[in-house]
């Protein structure tokens, strides 16, 4: 299996080839039903297609299914335009690793790179089911995200 940096140059030559070099911040934005969202490549564990979640009995409404990495099981969220499709879906799933926990964002459509230290960007805020703010890209904070998800009951 290769190593996260290479999984990471992979995506980063793939969707963004004119984004190199050691002093880029860069972000993978997918899109969503209320606009784009940007995850830092300091937080992608891996890309994967969406088609290897599995759906797991009892599981609470805030998850589309779950996901095997390595002796883990990642949580789900269901961040595309279908919303909840369903396990199997066409898409694909980002796996983030925040407070030492691993999640993944299912999203469909084209995500692309961007640099962080050319664009215009906010921290977002954790609401539920609030739309993305309108103007700076908006950028996941990958650890309050995880700290939110264990605090739900």
């Amino acid at each position: 299996m290769r190593d996260r940096e290479q999984r990471l140059g992979w995506i980063e030559r793939l969707i963004g080839a004119s984004y190199h070099g050691p002093e880029r911040n860069n972000a993978l934005v997918v899109p969503t039903p209320t606009g784009n969202l940007a995850v830092a490549f300091s937080s992608i564990v891996e890309v994967v297609p969406a088609s290897r979640v599995q759906p797991l009995a009892l599981l609470p409404d805030t998850y589309c299914g779950v996901l095997t990495q390595g002796n883990t099981i990642a949580p789900i969220i269901d961040a595309s335009e279908d919303g909840l499709a369903g396990c199997g879906a066409p898409g694909h799933v980002v796996l983030v690793e925040g407070s030492g926990c691993v999640f993944g964002l299912r999203f469909g459509g084209a995500p692309f790179v961007v640099d962080l230290n050319e664009v215009e960007h906010v921290d977002l805020e954790i609401v539920r089911g609030k739309a993305l703010p309108a103007g700076p890209l908006p950028l996941l904070d990958v650890d309050a995200v995880a700290a939110a998800l264990l605090a739900l009951d």
